[in-house]
């Protein structure tokens, strides 16, 4: 009788044990929290990064950046996260005249961004990938050439970062069709260097 017993008690803990663990795996199913939480919070933030780009259009680029600390400490971003954000929330289909109005506060973070050269490969690639290529944005996307100019003589992008983005290629649709749309820009950067280099051959 006491060896049935012990048999029933053991059998009923084991049963208790697996009901605990299959309640266990339901609680992780989604790893990465929840899902309309974590989108709540992209939004909150955007809404922050669109006010003080806001500040930064009214010429109050101090303001802006202080607006924008506040948000990077509150939500423990990376410095290339606000990049993103800026992009993403403040800029549109107008995106080259947002440049030039927001210049000031794109050189003041990209100064002090702890790795200057990922910063620029990030501005290409997702930032300025994601402008051009969102839904609705095919004229944006065939300015890319001017949109990186624009960038380039605002000194926001370097040339070196720019034709190692274009040669190092893309096997995504978008990647290729960005790449396509800049290539007149990047001709242009490639046999103005080209130029150089006779000119100093010219020299010695």
């Amino acid at each position: 009788m006491r060896d049935t017993k012990l048999s029933d008690e053991k059998e009923g803990k084991e049963k208790k044990k697996k009901k605990k663990k299959k309640g266990d795996d339901d609680d992780d199913d989604d790893p990465f929290g929840d899902k309309a939480e974590i989108e709540a919070a992209r939004k909150a933030i955007g809404a922050e990064v669109q006010a003080a780009c806001e500040k930064s259009a009214a010429g109050e680029v101090d303001g802006a950046i202080k607006a924008l600390m506040v948000t990077y400490e509150k939500h423990g971003l990376s410095h290339d996260d606000l990049l993103g954000f800026i992009f993403e929330s403040a800029f549109d289909e107008d995106a080259i005249k947002q440049v030039k109005t927001h210049h000031k506060l794109l050189t003041k973070l990209l100064k002090a961004s702890p790795d200057k050269k990922k910063s620029g490969k990030f501005l290409l690639s997702p930032c300025i990938e994601n402008l051009v290529g969102a839904e609705g944005r095919g004229a944006l996307l065939k300015k890319t050439a001017n949109l990186l100019k624009v960038m380039y003589d605002l000194d926001l992008l370097e040339e070196e970062t720019i034709i190692k983005w274009f040669d190092k290629g893309s096997k995504r649709k978008l990647g290729k069709a960005m790449r396509e749309a800049a290539e007149p820009f990047v001709s242009w950067l490639k046999e103005a260097d080209e130029d150089e280099d006779e000119d100093d051959d010219d020299d010695e």
